[in-house]
């Protein structure tokens, strides 16, 4: 079984170097795609194993993506590890989650094995239908069968979108509950409502635009293949979700909400790519 992984960088540092030690001895090559508007290759030139591809310029993280896994398609591998840059694994949770992947019953109906994150209680597995980009091993056989990563999205909602086409082509989503996955979930601000906290990520305007116009699309898309009630409803409750902490929650609401407006617009469009300032 030959085993690639694929980790997108932006403006990298030391510690992403030390989160790709955490699996760079399991896996038969790292794909680095650098996002970043300079070159960052000296940083690991020392390193065997690991493939280093710039244009010095931001392409997105689903064009990085994809271009990591069509670049292990087209070596004939059979998996690939996708990895955020500020994600690693925990001693050998990584030997034993590919251990699990080589011995599992029956891989060929199932597009993304996945793991737990930040999440120490869940000890069981399960199937899933959505699940996040970073800790997945992509079943690249699979993979085969569907569109793969969309570029179009740029940032947000490529995962979901990616977990969507296994769906529709009756292909499944396994989660195993005893590897662990250490990712960082943004820097989520928080006040206090009654007796609970509520926690909002505070994202820039910018990124409140991705997401509220690749979820519009996303969930226009799905409404329209009528496949699924289950991805319609977790599109229409993240938004609603998104913005009552926003409100709530956050600051600069008046830019925010402008930024979200134009990304409705645009979804319903269909323009997607990189944000383009009309004014």
């Amino acid at each position: 079984m030959k085993i690639g992984a694929v980790v997108v960088w932006y403006n990298p540092t030391n510690e992403d170097i030390n989160n790709i030690n955490s699996y760079l001895n399991y896996v038969d090559e790292v794909l680095i795609f650098d996002n970043s508007s300079y070159e960052n290759s000296s940083i690991i030139s020392s390193y065997k194993k690991i493939t280093y591809f710039s244009k010095k310029k931001n392409y997105g993280i689903g064009y990085a993506l994809k271009y990591g896994t069509e670049y292990f398609l087209n070596k004939d591998f059979d998996y690939v590890l996708t990895m955020d840059q500020d994600s690693n694994f925990n001693n050998d949770d990584i030997l034993k989650y590919i251990e699990q992947v080589k011995q599992f019953a029956n891989p060929n109906d199932i597009g993304i094995f996945g793991c737990k994150y930040n999440d120490k209680r869940q000890t069981k597995d399960k199937y899933l239908k959505e699940i996040i980009t970073s800790g997945n091993i992509i079943n690249l056989s699979n993979y085969r069968k569907i569109d793969g990563f969309n570029s179009d999205l740029f940032i947000d909602h490529v995962d979901f979108d990616l977990c969507y086409q296994f769906y529709k082509a009756k292909l499944k989503i396994y989660q195993f509950g005893n590897i662990s996955l250490n990712h960082t979930v943004g820097n989520p601000i928080s006040k206090r409502f009654l007796f609970i906290r509520v926690y909002s990520m505070n994202h820039s305007p910018i990124r409140d635009y991705y997401m509220f116009r690749n979820n519009l699309y996303c969930y226009l898309k799905a409404k329209k293949d009528h496949k699924s009630t289950f991805f319609l409803k977790h599109y229409i409750n993240y938004r609603t979700l998104f913005l009552m902490k926003l409100l709530y929650v956050e600051k600069n609401r008046k830019e925010k909400i402008k930024y979200i407006k134009q990304g409705i617009r645009d979804a319903k469009k269909g323009i997607l790519g990189e944000y383009n300032n009309k004014e």
